[in-house]
């Protein structure tokens, strides 16, 4: 069902946005529930990597030009990250510099 012309309503159109959303990080509402109303949402993620909660800000669509959603995103993505810490999530290239920086180290060591 439709909340605004801008909802999604098809299968694909919604394979399409959560592609995309997957690629950038976090999902785009531009008027897809209520007229003059838009918004951005990450996942938040525990210490095994799975999606647990989410963070989100909404603001007027006069306030959601390209520049502020720009700015919006990069301010919701550094406070998912931050929730991501606080849960113990490591993001696979963190762990993987570290898992070799471990090898790295017990080669280093004498025997």
């Amino acid at each position: 069902m439709a909340h605004t012309a801008n909802s999604i309503t098809t299968a694909q159109a919604l394979a399409d946005d959560l592609a995309l959303c997957r690629q950038r990080g976090y999902a785009i509402n531009r008027e897809e529930w209520r007229m003059g109303v838009c918004g951005l949402g990450a996942a938040v993620h525990n210490a095994r990597g799975e999606p647990v909660a989410a963070v989100g800000i909404s603001v007027p669509a006069m306030r959601f030009g390209a520049r502020q959603t720009q700015a919006l995103a990069k301010a919701l993505l550094a406070a998912a990250q931050q929730a991501d810490q606080c849960l113990g999530y490591q993001p696979p290239a963190v762990q993987a510099e570290r898992i070799a920086g471990l090898h790295t180290n017990q080669q280093r060591r004498p025997t």
